[in-house]
């Protein structure tokens, strides 16, 4: 049994799974994984004759199983759990109580980070937890929880051991040691200014990201050395010029809400309603459409939400999968903007608070920095921006498409509410539980999609 302080996001303590009332099952479609312990307790499970049946045929092991990841629930013909009532409910826990069932569906959709400071939050995958973050007005906050959960303290050592090892490679690599200490111990000044960044409400949303992109470049070029040429192994390390004065705190007190208009770099930048590539409404929907699609193939999720948001904003693509922007999808998609502003007053706080919760579930930017990254050059922060700014895109092309859909047939608001939480959670079954900006950041060069960015 862990007890302890965790940060965790203001409606925390409201989370409360919907149970049968929930519209997608969060067992649906996934692969969910048992540890070595949970799968024999199950296969030795006291239970009906009936509950038994279904347990019998209900696992398989993978090719290399680990006693992390030992069995894989062997969904039915539908995508469903075998041991999924009719009723949504679980048939296990129905039966033999919350006690028996495996951790990742005991805790989903929290996400436990023992890290320093541990922290705790929910994913956005989840119908509830959209549902909770439309009701939040102001920006999100983040506060300390005494919280307890039955995690074996074996499992928590092996997961802290392996997080102090990955960070203890980082100290023979480019990064400047400060920026290290910023990574690995309780000092998160990054990453509280990059969400301070996003919830900025002096500016639009879109503007926000610039500001995000500005301030993670400002990071990599301070705090990150380059060799002149990285496949020269002798050649030494020539650490981009950089004031001498300047500290990691410097850096993120200039981008903070009051003191943002004097970085001298953003001088050229204009932040009004609509910056230039909003206006650009071709671009805009061809390089989203391009990424949704080259998603599509890579996740259920994704494709489930992309072919009816193609069809209702009259999008085709051409033989080599290029997006064909009409007029008329332009007058749909502003149509659909439209409808999204009259139900969601004011519309941006949905995304933002979405976007915010993302970046903390996720620890952006910092969570994922592999050697490959480090190897390839300087832009590691700012690319890690570039793939959320691209999945805000992505979330408002797909949210309005299914709004517009949705307000063809009735103008009944619960409904286009649940069209929204509905299309939301399912773009993050995808973005919250797959290495999304990696592939993000692949499709992007690869593509060269939102280049005016």
């Amino acid at each position: 049994m862990s007890c302890k302080t965790y940060i965790a996001p203001e409606y925390y303590k409201r989370f409360s799974c919907k149970c049968g009332k929930c519209r997608n099952t969060c067992c649906g479609g996934w692969g969910i994984s048992l540890t070595m312990s949970e799968y024999y307790r199950l296969i030795g499970l006291d239970c009906s004759p009936e509950l038994r049946q279904k347990l019998d045929c209900a696992f398989y092991r993978p090719e290399n199983p680990s006693p992390e990841r030992f069995a894989l629930i062997n969904r039915r013909f539908d995508g469903k759990c075998p041991l999924q009532r009719e009723d949504g409910l679980c048939g296990i826990q129905k039966e033999c109580g919350e006690d028996v069932i495996s951790s990742v569906c005991r805790y989903y959709p929290r996400s436990i980070k023992n890290t320093a400071p541990p922290e705790c939050c929910c994913s956005s995958s989840c119908e509830a937890v959209i549902e909770l973050l439309l009701k939040i007005k102001n920006p999100l906050r983040f506060e300390k929880l005494t919280l307890e959960f039955e995690i074996p303290e074996d499992e928590l050592s092996e997961e802290c051991a392996e997080v102090k090892y990955k960070y203890e490679k980082l100290k023979n690599t480019r990064l400047d040691s400060e920026l290290i200490n910023n990574l690995t111990g309780e000092n998160i000044i990054i990453r509280k200014t990059s969400i301070s960044i996003i919830q900025n409400r002096n500016i639009p949303l879109p503007d926000r990201f610039t500001l995000l992109r500005c301030f993670l470049s400002e990071i990599d070029s301070g705090f990150i050395k380059i060799d002149t040429d990285i496949h020269n192994q002798n050649k030494e390390k020539n650490p981009i010029e950089f004031l001498k004065e300047q500290s990691l705190k410097n850096v993120c007190d200039r981008f903070t809400a009051e003191n943002f208009k004097q970085y001298n770099k953003l001088d050229a930048v204009t932040f009004d309603s609509n910056s230039s590539f909003s206006k650009n409404i071709t671009k805009l929907l061809r390089d989203t459409a391009k990424l949704i699609n080259l998603f599509s193939k890579l996740s259920q999720s994704v494709s489930d939400l992309a072919e009816p948001a193609f069809k209702s904003l009259s999008i085709s693509f051409d033989n080599n999968e290029n997006p064909i922007i009409s007029d008329d999808a332009k007058s749909k998609y502003l149509h659909s903007e439209k409808i999204f502003e009259d139900y969601f007053e004011p519309g941006e706080i949905i995304y933002e608070q979405i976007i915010v919760n993302n970046m903390f579930y996720s620890r952006f930017p910092i969570e994922i920095i592999t050697e490959k990254e480090i190897l390839q050059g300087c832009h590691i922060f700012e690319n890690k921006a570039r793939g959320l700014e691209a999945l805000y895109y992505m979330l408002k092309f797909l949210t309005f498409s299914a709004i517009r859909e949705e307000y063809s047939k009735t103008t009944e608001k619960e409904r286009i509410f649940n069209v929204f939480t509905d299309c939301a959670a399912a773009l993050f079954r995808m973005a919250e539980h797959t290495s999304f900006l990696q592939n993000c950041l692949y499709f992007l060069n690869r593509e060269k999609l939102f280049d005016s960015l």
